[in-house]
């Protein structure tokens, strides 16, 4: 097939590229003019049994879950990290307090955004930086602090902050935490692993212990990393729910159990690690002030 002299000669004036003359040969040659149906057919479908449905070493882990979250960049710090160590956070406009100037407030992200131009900010997942975020107060709303109000400038600091929109978090998270143990309380509890490969992670009531959770190397030199969490001092302030764990694990005498990661276990081990992080610099710091 010829190709047009013009054509050419514009070809050449914009790319710089001359076109080749197409040979009826190349057109019969064509692996697509040969099979036109393995083209042009919807591809098969994978059958179900031959599917990876799932990654046990993934599904197991609750670090690599939290880990494999899509990353989102924080308000505060401009930094990504995972959406699981985030809190969603937006802004709404003031029909809650009519005792201030602010046109708008922060509050946190109940639902999915309903459209594209709804904004989500995230802020990290720490009930330290959601009490301090405001000017001061336990009620009403303040001002943002000034390094949030640097972020949002083009707000023009008509923004306040609901004074207890850190506490509405925790509860919030205490919740997911509450639920997941009722959900699990119908796991029959076993001392030991049914198999020696299964994860496990540590629960301890040692009122003798101030950490709120740590990562502790396994002494072979497989490099297993081993986590407690201390419900002592995690949930100091839930006695109610801290009793209802203690009561489930069945300690007797003994101050700490291992527990399981299953299918039965893991959203109550993931809520407690997710509510461990949120709390763990409060605590540590008032902790260590008493």
């Amino acid at each position: 097939m010829k190709i047009p002299t013009s054509l050419v000669e514009k070809s050449l004036k914009k790319t710089g590229y001359i076109p080749k003359p197409i040979s009826e040969s190349l057109i019969t040659n064509s692996p697509t003019f040969q099979t036109p149906s393995k083209w042009i057919a919807k591809p098969k479908r994978i059958a179900s049994d031959q599917r990876i449905q799932t990654y046990s070493e993934i599904t197991n882990n609750i670090y690599a879950l939290q880990l494999l979250s899509p990353p989102r960049l924080t308000l505060l710090s401009r930094i990504t990290v995972p959406r699981s160590f985030l809190i969603p956070m937006h802004f709404v406009r003031n029909n809650i307090d009519d005792s201030v100037n602010f046109k708008y407030f922060v509050v946190p992200r109940l639902e999915k955004p309903k459209s594209s131009l709804e904004t989500t900010e995230y802020y990290p997942l720490d009930y330290s930086t959601l009490e301090i975020s405001g000017d001061g107060g336990t009620t009403g709303a303040s001002k943002l602090n000034k390094i949030q109000s640097l972020n949002i400038r083009e707000l023009d600091g008509s923004v306040g902050w609901l004074n207890k929109t850190a506490r509405v978090i925790h509860n919030l998270k205490l919740d997911q935490l509450r639920n997941s143990f009722e959900e699990m309380s119908d796991y029959e509890y076993k001392s030991t692993p049914d198999s020696s490969d299964d994860q496990v992670v540590g629960i301890s009531f040692d009122e003798d212990c101030k950490y709120v959770f740590e990562h502790v190397s396994t002494d072979d030199k497989s490099g297993t990393i081993f986590t407690y969490f201390n419900l002592f001092t995690l949930l100091q302030k839930e006695p109610e729910l801290y009793s209802q764990i203690k009561e489930y694990f069945q300690l007797l005498d003994k101050t700490h159990c291992n527990l399981p990661v299953t299918d039965k276990t893991s959203s109550f081990i993931s809520n407690l690690y997710t509510y461990s992080l949120f709390m763990e610099r409060y605590l540590r710091d008032n902790t260590n002030r008493d």
